[in-house]
């Protein structure tokens, strides 16, 4: 049995809350969904809803009410802050390799960062057809189109994905699925502007491009880490580091807490000990390296940059 406690139904076309409307079917509504009748139910004892007037199987009166609702929202402010991605290179080389001690959240550069930047649309189009399929909301700016799709129990299927793709368009994807139906007009344009968490790009071209960009340069400076990196060995308690490259002495010895667990041209650091129980470090590192790897990184734009 379908629980109806439904607060918007629709009434010449726009979408009306209970409380705007008379009682019972003198309120003239109907369903958003599948436009059957509705009855307005104000009682003192429960919160006033609207219910179907004839028993239905439909189903999707609330998701088409959440549907009609952000349209609206959105047509009347006619801007979203919307997530931007930024592709960073590290300048930490160790960055670069896998942590032996934390494979589950490891993964190689360029590494993620978004900000919200706010978005003016010059003009806001309600489920018109694009192409050969039709978005929930397509935003003009300026010569640009976004299209956004609002997500309550049915999200983009492959189908839908591909026509996208292989049209090349920016969509961006409102998930409203976690919200119950006493939510309200106030309560639905906050969660739009501040809840940064319900919005995602299912396909951005500027973005692929962007990555596709940094990762090729990531893929240089791997390559040329690998090719040049040298091991050191560091023993004893304070695990001295014999022959550093940094220094020009080659007998000259430093701690690796003093220096290589902070040094940006450490790749990488295994501990193991030997037959005899003695504790090493066996440090991968490209110390030695010409100023070659640093014109690398100042082309590549690299940043102090970390996996948060």
């Amino acid at each position: 049995m379908i629980h109806e406690n439904y607060k918007y139904g629709l009434k010449d076309g726009k979408l009306v809350h209970v409380n705007e409307v008379d009682s019972g079917l003198k309120c003239n509504c109907c369903c958003p969904s599948c436009e059957q009748p509705f009855v307005a139910h104000k009682g003192k004892i429960l919160t006033a809803h609207f219910k179907h007037h004839s028993p239905t199987n439909c189903k999707y009166a609330f998701e088409t009410a959440l549907h009609y609702l952000a349209k609206e929202i959105i047509n009347e402010e006619k801007y979203l802050l919307l997530p931007h991605h930024y592709w960073l290179i590290p300048r930490r080389l160790s960055e670069f390799y896998e942590d032996a001690t934390n494979k589950l959240f490891w993964y190689p550069p360029p590494f993620l960062k978004v900000k919200f930047l706010r978005v003016n649309f010059t003009e806001v189009q309600i489920e018109k057809y694009t192409e050969n399929f039709k978005p929930d909301i397509k935003c003009l700016i300026g010569e640009r189109t976004l299209l956004i799709e609002i997500s309550v129990t049915h999200f983009i299927d492959e189908i839908k994905l591909e026509k996208i793709k292989a049209k090349n368009l920016p969509l961006l994807e409102i998930d409203l699925s976690m919200h119950g139906h006493d939510i309200d007009k106030k309560t639905l344009r906050n969660i739009l502007f501040n809840n940064k968490a319900n919005m995602k790009w299912i396909h951005n071209p500027r973005d692929v491009k962007k990555k596709a960009e940094k990762k090729a340069i990531a893929s240089i400076i791997k390559s040329f880490l690998d090719e040049h990196s040298v091991t050191l060995i560091s023993q004893g308690i304070k695990h001295l580091v014999h022959e550093c490259p940094l220094y020009s002495n080659s007998n000259y010895s430093v701690s690796y807490f003093d220096c290589c667990s902070f040094c940006n041209y450490r790749l990488s650091t295994i501990e193991y000990k030997d037959e005899d129980g003695l504790q090493f470090k066996k440090i991968e590192c490209v110390g030695h390296i010409k100023p070659e790897l640093d014109v690398l990184l100042q082309q590549s734009g690299s940043v102090e940059a970390s996996r948060d």
